[in-house]
């Protein structure tokens, strides 16, 4: 994935599932991170140390997951 145009971003965000197929990329904060970092929203540093905050604050991990895809969801 090339960076994302940012009038394109929510789009490039909202198709990170589809309901039709039952498809969903964002399976775990790693996949958000990682699909941040691809769509140019975060630098590869920040990446790094979000997931590091991450591996010590599971629950926060989870929550930001579930309010990103809540975000998500809200857009399509």
């Amino acid at each position: 994935m090339q960076p994302v145009p940012a009038g394109k971003l929510c789009l490039a965000f909202a198709d990170t599932a589809r309901a039709a197929d039952k498809y969903e990329e964002l399976h775990g904060i790693g996949d958000l991170l990682q699909w941040a970092t691809k769509a140019g929203v975060l630098s590869p540093a920040d990446s790094g140390r979000l997931a590091r905050h991450y591996e010590d604050n599971r629950r926060q991990a989870a929550a930001d997951l579930a309010g990103a895809v809540g975000v998500r969801d809200l857009l399509r």
